[in-house]
């Protein structure tokens, strides 16, 4: 029995992967593999972001804690082998994360094997870091809770750290890695995941997929957010939730702006040229992380400019976050917070 491990890394499409696997599992199943089930598989084949099937192992392994991860592990293992399957697939950007440090893998490694696989196979994808940093800053600044981009990236962004530890004990275990670039073409991810790694050559039905699993707000958009959320605390998310749902096409031209984050992130990344060094030595010799040259900014303020869309949703997001300050909006999230723990059991 083998394991096979996506480990995500954030802002790497892993939403929309866990999305393809969750809407594919008879075409899994047909090629030996058990996607085990999850509390949101549902939401997952929908597209919704979900954690992973993998959520719950990683939360195990991260608390160090061996019965259960060896009873989940034990159940994987069971389920497969009914199911005819020689492999278990789990999902979870957590891996990455976890992965970073030895003991981590170490303990997946021990409690795998007394639970009978005999081998780990794990993916990853990584992205060029730029664009990656100024990715995650607008996913998480969702929240109107982040600092301003640069000094995120020096007291929040903690990815950098994390591809350092991974890459110093890459060679250590006995997990055997695959590790490729991050393609800007979903098609293309979806191929590298299904056909070069889990050697399927089906064509995949991804009609039902929307193009985007897990949509960001833009770094204009993160500027307002931040605004709103000083003045108003607590309503950072609405708005976010609100500006989310403006197609892009109807948002304001942002190049400008873009162009300033991509200049302050490069900065960034030359002072820790070392760490992508180490990550370009995992990857194929054609598919290599680089750092663009940092040219010299113009002596100007850059101003964020919205559309009317725009506009009308970050009011309405505020009018959300009004509405549910009501008697009515805090028994909605009484009734949210009382049942979330019912959806939060073990999977089958």
């Amino acid at each position: 029995m083998t394991l096979l491990l996506h480990c995500g890394y954030h802002k790497t499409a892993s939403s929309y992967l866990q999305s393809c696997f969750a809407s594919h599992r008879e075409l899994l199943a047909k090629h030996g593999i058990h996607y085990p089930d999850d509390p949101r598989q549902k939401d997952a084949a929908k597209g919704i972001p979900t954690a992973g099937n993998g959520a719950v192992l990683f939360q195990a392994l991260l608390k160090q804690n061996v019965d259960d991860c060896r009873q989940l592990l034990r159940r994987y293992f069971a389920k497969a082998k009914e199911k005819g399957a020689n492999k278990v697939l789990l999902s979870a950007e957590g891996f990455f994360t976890y992965f970073s440090r030895y003991e981590g893998a170490k303990l997946l490694m021990e409690s795998a094997k007394l639970e009978g696989f005999q081998t780990i196979r794990a993916f990853i994808f990584f992205r060029p870091p730029v664009e990656h940093a100024v990715s995650v800053y607008c996913h998480r600044a969702a929240s109107g809770k982040l600092p301003p981009f640069v000094q995120w990236l020096e007291t929040g962004f903690e990815t950098p750290k994390w591809m350092d530890q991974f890459a110093d004990h890459f060679g250590s275990t006995s997990i055997d890695w695959q590790v490729r670039l991050f393609q800007p073409k979903i098609d293309n991810i979806v191929k590298v995941l299904f056909s070069d790694w889990m050697h399927i050559q089906d064509e995949l039905d991804l009609s039902a997929l929307p193009s985007q699993v897990n949509v960001s707000i833009t770094m204009g958009e993160a500027e307002l957010v931040s605004e709103f959320n000083q003045k108003h605390p607590g309503c950072g998310r609405y708005v976010s939730a609100a500006l989310k749902t403006v197609p892009a096409k109807a948002k304001a031209d942002e190049s400008d702006l873009k162009k300033r984050t991509m200049r302050q992130a490069a900065a960034y990344f030359q002072r820790h040229h070392s760490v992508m060094e180490k990550i370009n030595r995992l990857l194929p010799p054609n598919q290599q992380l680089s750092i663009p040259e940092v040219q010299e900014e113009e002596a100007k303020t850059l101003r964020p400019v919205f559309s009317p869309a725009q506009v009308i949703a970050s009011g309405e997001g505020l009018e959300d976050f009004k509405n549910s300050r009501t008697l009515q909006g805090r028994f909605g999230r009484f009734l949210n917070r009382t049942f979330k723990p019912l959806s939060q059991r073990l999977p089958a």
